[in-house]
């Protein structure tokens, strides 16, 4: 029994850092999308029971009410499994950004083994 206990850490930790970089290499791929066409974005994560992909994207039209006066920010919003909002936040990199995400679905049990995140990235 101590040994499974003593694998399942470092499963865990495996498991987090590979959707770490999946959901950085994801919201990389976002900002490369916005700086194409010069616009702010709206887009979903799908999530498969650990997977992450993006799945859909929404270009946004800019103006003055949705540039950020602090430069380039994603708003990722955290929603329970009831529907309800659990916290929104703003980062202002991927990697914050990730792990804001994985706070939402690992930690404070919103989304779930299948599920979609929304979020927004801002120029």
């Amino acid at each position: 029994m101590q040994k499974s206990l003593l694998h399942q850490p470092i499963f865990l930790i495996i498991k987090k850092s590979n959707s770490l970089k999946q959901l950085d290499s994801i919201l990389s791929e976002v900002i490369n999308l916005s700086n194409d066409k010069n616009k702010n974005i709206e887009f979903t994560i799908k999530r498969n029971k650990g997977t992450y992909e993006l799945s859909k994207v929404i270009y946004l039209e800019n103006s003055s009410n949705t540039q950020s006066k602090s430069g380039r920010t994603f708003q990722v919003d955290c929603w329970g499994s009831d529907g309800e909002l659990l916290w929104q936040d703003t980062y202002y990199d991927t990697l914050s950004a990730s792990e804001g995400i994985l706070k939402c679905t690992d930690k404070d049990g919103g989304c779930a083994d299948i599920c979609e995140i929304v979020a927004r990235f801002s120029k």
